[in-house]
């Protein structure tokens, strides 16, 4: 995606642009799970192209575990299916 700033009469500087890869896994992407567009990296750039961020994305890189030190959490009620209308 590229941002430009205002202009007179059309747009202006290029700001900055950022770049986005997506996961293509197939654990993630098969007619089964169909999860996709998921991204796994976003790099900007400056309008001048220096990189000013990287952001990587992860999924399902460790297992759920139990935690009872945290306050509030009742171990008795898992495993929970949340569900939401979409």
């Amino acid at each position: 995606m590229y941002e430009y700033d205002w202009g007179q009469g059309g747009p202006g500087a290029l700001l900055r642009h950022t770049s986005t890869a997506y996961v293509t896994a197939a654990a993630y992407t098969n007619a089964q799970v169909h999860l996709v567009r998921q991204p796994s990296q976003m790099t900007t750039y400056s309008g001048a192209s220096t990189m000013a961020s990287l952001t990587y994305f992860g999924y399902d890189e460790t297992p759920l575990t139990d935690d009872p030190g945290i306050v509030g959490h009742d171990g008795r009620l898992e495993p929970v299916t949340h569900r939401a209308a979409i």
